[in-house]
């Protein structure tokens, strides 16, 4: 449980720091010092009562988590961990140090985002699942990007989006390659699982293991960072606050640094034999390459910068020598350069603080001004040009000589990175506090607190350069046992994995949805279809009210009503699936899966609604009914087994959600969208008509199984049936809102009311994609697929391009969200074209999640709309996390999910779908999915900008509505889709058991 308590210390007295804010900043930074030096406590007890010389594990956890893909919490703590770990908690200590005056706005959420940021790191450095290890990467680079954005200098935002969008991109690289390793080792064992001792020693085809260390490699090379993948990190050591850049560069970049190590080489030994020429040039590139630039540089900060880039270079070096002087010296290194970095950062921050600038033209003389901060300066800058008695000479030293072994040219041009170093570090001196004064400065000089934290840093750096011989040891076990190219096995018994068979999938769908033989019979067929029934006589009572009084509460009270009532009636269908009803629907448990979905999500927009529409003068209820009728259409839509009943579905939910999108009549854009719509709906079920004739024409039936026998028996070849199986795909193209067919959608999500724009996003979508998973899951054994693979296979690659790159344009926010639903459809669409299980229960749970995520968003938009207008735009939105951060937490959760960051449901969704891509071999499906989530972030983060920013006024007024009923039914509703979006983040496992259950037997 050491473990657990590194990472959970952190993540809980960040929330506890953020929380005594309220009461005094003080308090935030005490709680935060607390909250580490328990963690340096723990971390420290290991070191002390640990016997390394044995080579084992020093501490380990080991839980199940998600046993449907094989992944659990495996943690587990050798000498090479425990020393990043103690780096971690002695930059992170002395970074609260340094801060404590810097820091004077938010100091709780700065505190917060800081200890979550060091939460990551830690797991990073001990977790050995590599689903979970891929979660904490991400999870740390969150926080991270609100350190800068938010506290950061001039341009901080630019450099905040600039390093978000490397790191994400680079990590779902690295995202892909692990999907494809976690394949092919399944394959070849018959064990999925991301267990990390279990994949050593994996073999790889030709080629593909190289292609696979690429992936992850691209991941720790960005974070290093080698050269040419460094261009985000002057820019975001330049604007970030001194605190964000003693994390950034004393521990961040190691974790680059940590993976190639950990996992890179271990896992692709050969590969990384054939890639170590090419490694190890770049790494001697870097080190010349960021002396030079560092020489070049009047901005103080910048210049440190540069240096990082240099002395990473000699790490880069060290890892692909790969022998023992070598690793010895890249721990070295990595721990050299965090502490002599970061000092040199704190000097940096210290003097903007003092003189507000870091132009080293503008300094001069400051020696005799502040002769404490000159002498710490000259200390770690002497440090930082590899002196002997400092770290820095005994790992440039071991490197060196290690890596003089293996490649003795590179070795001796990397030496030429040393002279450079001597004379960027002497021209700090000598520009900053040497020489005549530019300036007449008077500061002060280091206080008591700033002087305790450097002294720390200097009895660090001189111990471990005189006297290294601890680390050396303590690093030694891990070292030899990852050059052999083996780890010593947890004591926990090894796990079996996942193993996915079609016998498992049956076995747990009768689990879920035991079937019932029974004599065929009206009350059989009624009970059945109670959920639709009691969902329709929802409908007709909420019109009787209606014509009786009109009364908005009663009338959303009956909506709820009937809603819940709904979703309490599946429990009695549940026994009699499946069961077919007169050809036309079929309830199994993949319809009454989705019939619960559907109806949740309603039950959402209703709540919302109930808040939204009490803003409107005139006739309200009638929305209730609306929207009752087009949750009946969209759930029958999921029931279909028959083109007759999918049509008049299809019309129940057409014609009602045209008056939904009209329903505000007194916005001319309201009713434009409800007029497109209309018009644009008609067209569609035209095409949709002429197929379903051109169907009946070829296989004498509108049932889907009569066209799946038809095809099955070789008729891929037959023209007309192709153009009707054509028709039908522009049909559903429409509804779902494919490019090309995507014409209407952001000018009816712009102009519709915010919970109508909610339904047609969710509902509307969902309903039909049920029946497109319908249709075409019997079809994947018949050789028609490849035709409509490749329809379906352009509609995707068209929709993701086009939404994301559209999205990029708008400052409308509701514009933004739906070219957003258009990639996100395409995304869907990957898993849709997966073979095998995996296929539909991905893309189910994918729309799950994208529903939770759509409603969540929309229900932020509609709590902070008005009467006039919709509250769409960007700017309506800027600092909203200080007016009301309750709201801002919400929205930033759902953007961030829909963007795919771990602990959330988007994140979970996407990886089931890069899963079921990667298993198929779609890779170029997979490979345009990873590019457009990484577009994806760009738009995302604009609103989270926008939200983060100052406030520019203060008026009461941008409170919002008061507290009544609506509004307390809306927020009760967005807390309950937060704790859904955190739940299937963190614990996916139950729902992926009930989806897989329910798409088993499709």
């Amino acid at each position: 449980m050491t473990i657990l308590w590194l990472i959970l210390i952190p993540l809980v007295g960040g929330a506890a720091a953020w929380v005594a804010a309220l009461w005094s900043a003080r308090a935030s930074r005490f709680v935060s010092l607390a909250a580490l030096a328990c963690d340096a406590v723990l971390a420290l007890g290991v070191w002390f009562g640990a016997d390394t010389a044995q080579g084992r594990w020093l501490v380990e956890f080991r839980h199940a988590w998600i046993p449907q893909i094989g992944t659990q919490f495996i943690f587990a703590m050798d000498g090479l961990s425990l020393l990043m770990i103690l780096l971690t908690v002695f930059l992170g200590i002395v970074s609260v140090m340094i801060s404590w005056t810097e820091v004077r706005e938010r100091v709780g959420f700065f505190h917060f985002n800081l200890l979550w940021v060091l939460a990551g790191i830690v797991g990073v450095f001990t977790a050995l699942d590599l689903f979970l290890f891929y979660c904490f990467w991400e999870l740390m680079l969150i926080p991270m990007y609100f350190l800068i954005a938010i506290w950061g200098h001039e341009n901080r935002i630019y450099a905040a989006i600039k390093f978000f969008l490397f790191t994400q991109l680079s990590g779902l690289l690295m995202l892909l390659a692990i999907l494809a390793f976690y394949f092919i080792h399944g394959q070849a064992t018959g064990r999925y699982t991301f267990d990390y001792a279990q994949w050593l020693g994996t073999s790889f085809p030709s080629g593909v293991g190289l292609l696979l260390m690429l992936g992850f490699l691209a991941a720790f090379a960005v974070k290093l960072p080698a050269v040419p993948f460094h261009t985000w990190l002057p820019d975001a050591h330049t604007e970030a606050p001194t605190a964000g850049s003693v994390v950034l560069a004393g521990l961040l970049l190691k974790t680059g640094a940590y993976g190639m190590i950990r996992f890179a080489i271990p896992l692709f030994p050969e590969a990384a034999m054939d890639f170590a020429p090419i490694a190890m040039t770049l790494g001697v590139i870097g080190i010349i390459y960021g002396a030079v630039l560092a020489f070049a540089q009047t901005d103080l900060k910048r210049l440190v910068a540069y240096t990082s880039v240099s002395h990473m270079g000699f790490v880069l070096l060290g890892v692909f020598a790969w022998n023992e002087l070598a690793l010895q010296g890249v721990v070295m290194q990595m721990l050299a350069h965090g502490i002599a970095t970061g000092a040199l950062f704190i000097v940096a921050g210290a003097l903007q603080e003092r003189i507000h600038t870091r132009d080293l033209s503008r300094m001069g003389g400051l020696w005799s001004v502040a002769p404490r901060l000159g002498g710490v300066a000259m200390v770690f800058a002497l440090a930082s040009l590899g002196l002997p008695g400092f770290g820095n000479f005994v790992a440039e030293f071991l490197t060196l000589l290690g890596s003089w072994r293996v490649a003795p040219v590179l070795t001796v041009l990397a030496t030429t990175g040393l002279i450079a170093s001597a004379v960027y570090s002497l021209r700090i001196m000598q520009r900053a506090f040497h020489g005549p004064a530019t300036s007449e400065f008077k500061f002060r000089d280091l206080g008591v607190r700033e002087m305790t934290a450097m002294g720390a840093l200097i009895v660090a750096i001189v111990w471990i350069g005189i006297y290294p011989q601890p680390v050396l040891d303590t690093a030694r076990p891990a070292l030899d046992a990852l050059r052999l190219e083996q780890v010593v096995p947890l004591t926990a018994a090894q796990p079996v994995g996942s193993t996915i068979s079609e016998d498992s999938w049956t076995r747990d769908f009768r689990l879920y949805f035991p079937a019932r033989v029974l004599r065929p019979s009206l009350s059989a067929d009624l009970l059945a279809l109670l959920p639709a029934i009691v969902l329709s006589c929802a409908a007709v009572l909420a019109m009787l009210l209606i014509a009786w009084r009109r009364n908005h509460a009663a009338t959303v009270f009956l909506t709820t009503a009937g809603l819940a009532l709904s979703i309490a009636a599946v429990p009695v269908a549940l026994p009699l699936a499946p069961r077919a009803i007169a050809s036309l629907l079929v309830v199994d448990g993949f319809a009454l899966f989705y019939f619960v979905l559907i109806a949740l999500a309603a039950l959402a927009v209703a709540l919302f609604s109930s808040g939204y529409l009490c803003r409107f003068a005139g006739r309200r209820e009638e929305f209730y009914v609306l929207l009752l009728l087009a949750t009946v259409g969209a759930a029958l839509l999921a029931a279909s087994d028959h083109f007759v009943s999918f049509f008049v579905a299809l019309e129940i939910l057409t014609v009602s959600l045209y008056g939904l999108l009209a329903f505000a009549r007194d916005r001319d854009r309201s009713i434009e969208a409800g007029l497109k719509y209309l018009i644009l709906a008609a067209v569609s079920t035209g095409f949709l008509l002429f197929g379903m004739a051109l169907v009946y024409l070829r296989t004498g039936s509108l049932g889907f199984p009569a066209l799946a026998n038809h095809i099955a028996q070789g008729a891929s070849g037959d023209l007309l049936l192709l153009g009707g199986l054509g028709m039908i795909v522009v049909g559903f193209g429409f509804k779902l809102a494919l490019v090309p067919f995507h014409m209407w959608t952001a000018d009816v999500y712009e102009g519709a009311p915010a919970p109508a724009t909610a339904f047609i996003a969710t509902v509307s979508k969902g309903g039909a994609f049920a029946v497109l998973l319908r249709v075409f899951a019997r079809l994947s054994d018949a050789p028609l697929p490849g035709t409509l693979f490749t329809i379906f296979a352009c509609i995707a690659v068209a929709s993701m391009f086009l939404g994301n790159l559209l999205a990029l344009r708008q400052t409308n926010v509701k514009r933004l969200l739906a070219y957003s639903s258009i990639a996100h459809l395409g995304y869907l669409l990957v898993a849709f074209l997966a073979s095998g299980p995996l296929g539909p229960m991905a893309a189910t749970y994918y729309l799950a999640a994208y529903f939770i995520t759509t409603l969540g968003a929309f229900g932020v938009v509609g709590v902070l709309s008005s009467a006039e207008r919709d509250a769409d735009l960007i700017e309506d939105y800027r600092g909203l996390a200080w007016r009301r951060p309750w709201l801002a937490t919400v929205f930033i959760a759902m953007l961030f999910s829909l963007a795919g960051i771990p602990l959330t449901a988007g994140f979970v969704g996407k990886f089931i779908v890069l899963s079921a891509g990667v298993q198929s071999s779609l890779w170029m499906l997979a490979f345009v999915l990873v590019v457009n989530s990484a577009i994806g972030l760009y738009y995302y983060l604009r609103v989270v900008v926008a939200m983060v920013a100052p406030p520019e006024t203060a008026d009461p007024s941008d409170a919002g509505p008061g507290p009544h009923m609506g509004t307390l039914l809306g927020g009760l509703s967005l807390a309950v889709l937060t704790l859904l979006l955190v739940w299937f983040g963190v614990y996916p496992e139950p729902l992926l058991s009930l989806i897989r259950a329910a798409v088993a037997l499709l």
